[in-house]
């Protein structure tokens, strides 16, 4: 009798096992809201804020910059489309410098193995504390990412960063996006105790034709 009851034991033991086991493999953990929207592609407005580049004149139909020599520069439009105001870090301060940076991905059609990332110029502060400017509502402000070096250096000639300037009198077309980007999860909260903007956006890669020492093109009026 011992004998035919030791298989059944033997079975209803090993099923044990089983289930035992079967309940301790672990499980895929649940994918999380910040993994989800990591995962999701970068868009030209988050939580209330736009960007876009503003071209700054017309020529051949199309979306142009002209870089005047003085002052070479990229304007950026970062636009409230919510309807409360919005806090964004100043730019002369540490928390904001170099928020706003400029991605080239093609020169005259053709595609370039890594993108230039062209940003302002780096500084160092004899003061430094994180102010903040309000966007207001419906309102927007322009940024510039600079591309030479201010008059104050030695060298007030040089141009700044790998933007890829076309020969002087001469254009060329320009694949490139802007980014803004404050993804420092320490800065929150401002000095003003205001709440900050946090996030990243990215106007879409856009073809515009950049003239450089061109007198020639028609500036673009509001």
């Amino acid at each position: 009798m011992i004998m035919r009851a030791f298989p059944l034991l033997f079975t209803l033991a090993c099923l044990g096992c089983v289930a035992c086991v079967q309940a301790q493999l672990p499980t895929d953990p649940p994918i999380s809201k910040a993994t989800k929207s990591s995962a999701q592609k970068i868009g030209d407005e988050m939580d209330g804020l736009k960007i876009s580049i503003s071209p700054t004149a017309k020529g051949n139909g199309g979306n142009a910059i002209k870089l005047l020599p003085k002052d070479p520069q990229i304007n950026v439009v970062l636009q409230n489309t919510s309807s409360k105001p919005l806090n964004i870090f100043e730019e002369w301060n540490s928390w904001g410098a170099y928020n706003l940076t400029l991605k080239v991905t093609k020169i005259d059609g053709k595609v370039l193995q890594k993108p230039l990332i062209i940003s302002n110029l780096q500084t160092a502060w004899l003061k430094n504390f994180d102010s903040v400017e309000t966007i207001q509502p419906a309102k927007a402000i322009t940024r510039e990412v600079h591309l030479q070096v201010p008059t104050e250096s030695l060298n007030p000639r040089r141009l700044y960063g790998k933007f890829p300037f076309p020969k002087e009198g001469h254009s060329s077309q320009i694949t490139m996006s802007a980014v803004f980007a404050n993804d420092d999860p320490k800065s929150d909260t401002s000095r003003e105790k205001k709440v900050v903007w946090t996030g990243k956006i990215a106007s879409p890669p856009t073809n515009y034709r950049v003239y450089w020492g061109v007198t020639s093109v028609k500036t673009v009026t509001p």
